[in-house]
């Protein structure tokens, strides 16, 4: 019983991505090990994209969402760009704005509009621009093409040699200006070290800078953060793992077997759905008829993001011991070692959205291969009837 309304309120959710089943008609879905499209080739809509090596070399019109290990855009994008992996390179030109997250990201592309950039390493190529805003968050920062208007950044290292058209906001240990910068705005900055600045670099405005709040050393800390708070996230996604695990081994290893071999599949199905679901969600939230179905939406949804990353670190234990027969032993191993993923810093966001999206994956695939088709003849079946001779 408890599993019927499980899926029952999953497939609510479902039925209500499928309200808006006509936009499905205007995307292209491209997975596989490797996606690549030429530079001939004309994409006129959204584009979905997910496997180990993405390449997309054609001019697209509309959005362009992607994942991979190794990402590179370099075609004409006439709406934004939204991609993760382990090594991200946009060239060429976007229309729109930017969001990417990786290991490695490099911005090589005419950016019209804003950037986001989440990463252990980021680079602004000099052949790149940003029209409007950039937002870093990374280790290594280096800017070397123009912004149009302010950066905002947070990093260890940062380097900026182009022209920034306002103002240069963040936290960072070292920042250093090159002799092509021309800051036409102010640098307002907070670290424990001076600004380091060339003959050449170019200051229209002023120069703050504030001293980092003193913060007495934890001891018994991982990676930054708080052991308890640690301990906490540890414990309560091993238990989740573990209690799934209990209760539907077979389910729960069934699953997470069927996305092994293509784990880009789930992956790109989470990505959808995170992208479908908050317009369902809006859309029936407008209007008053619709309150009470954003409402088992917005609580369904919140179910599946709470067991995906149970079934992320279910997934990740499957990876790690392939051949076990134990489940338990698979669910504490993969739990355990995702928790510890996601408290690397900077590394850790990018492992969190990841293991989001392919647990959405799994819990949407599992249902939907769990789902019989519905009967709407109620009638009861009838029984022949054997003659007695």
């Amino acid at each position: 019983m408890k599993r019927q309304i499980l899926l029952l309120g999953v497939l609510l959710a479902v039925v209500s991505v499928l309200t808006f089943g006509g936009l499905a008609s205007a995307h292209s879905f491209r997975t596989g090990n490797t996606v690549t499209t030429g530079a001939k080739e004309k994409i006129n809509h959204t584009l979905f994209a997910a496997g180990s090596t993405v390449d997309i070399g054609s001019e697209v019109d509309g959005d362009v969402f992607c994942a991979g290990q190794t990402v590179n855009i370099s075609g004409v994008v006439h709406g934004d760009v939204i991609c993760a992996g382990q090594t991200v390179t946009v060239s060429g030109t976007v229309d729109g704005d930017v969001r990417l997250a990786g290991q490695s990201v490099t911005l090589g592309a005419k950016v019209a509009g804003n950037a986001t950039i989440g990463g252990q390493t980021f680079v602004l190529t000099s052949g790149g621009s940003v029209g409007r805003d950039l937002s870093v968050g990374s280790t290594g920062v280096t800017i070397d093409g123009n912004v149009g208007r302010d950066v905002a950044f947070g990093s260890d290292v940062a380097t900026f040699d182009s022209e920034i058209g306002r103002d240069i906001v963040g936290t960072v240990n070292n920042l250093n200006l090159g002799d092509r910068a021309q800051i036409r705005g102010n640098i307002k900055y907070t670290s424990a070290n001076g600004l380091h600045k060339s003959a050449g670099t170019v200051i229209d405005g002023t120069i703050s800078r504030s001293l980092p709040p003193k913060h007495e050393s934890k001891r018994g800390a991982v990676f930054g953060f708080s052991i308890v708070w640690f301990l906490y996230w540890l414990s309560a996604l091993v238990l989740l793992t573990f209690m799934l695990a209990l209760a539907f081994p077979r389910v729960l290893d069934r699953a997470v077997r069927a996305g092994l071999p293509w784990p880009w599949k789930p992956l790109v199905v989470g990505l959808v759905a995170s992208i479908v679901v908050p317009i369902c969600f809006i859309f029936a939230a407008v209007t008053v008829i619709g309150l009470p179905i954003a409402l088992i939406i917005l609580l369904t949804w919140i179910l599946i993001e709470i067991v995906g990353i149970a079934f992320s670190g279910y997934y990740l234990g499957r990876v790690l011991l392939r051949h076990s027969t134990w489940p338990l032993l698979i669910a504490l191993t993969g739990s355990a070692a995702l928790a510890v993923l996601m408290f690397i810093p900077f590394v850790g966001i990018l492992v969190l959205v990841v293991a989001a999206w392919i647990g959405e994956g799994l819990v949407l695939l599992a249902v939907r291969n769990h789902l019989q088709k519905p009967i709407y003849n109620l009638a009861p079946k009838s029984v022949p009837v054997r003659k007695v001779q």
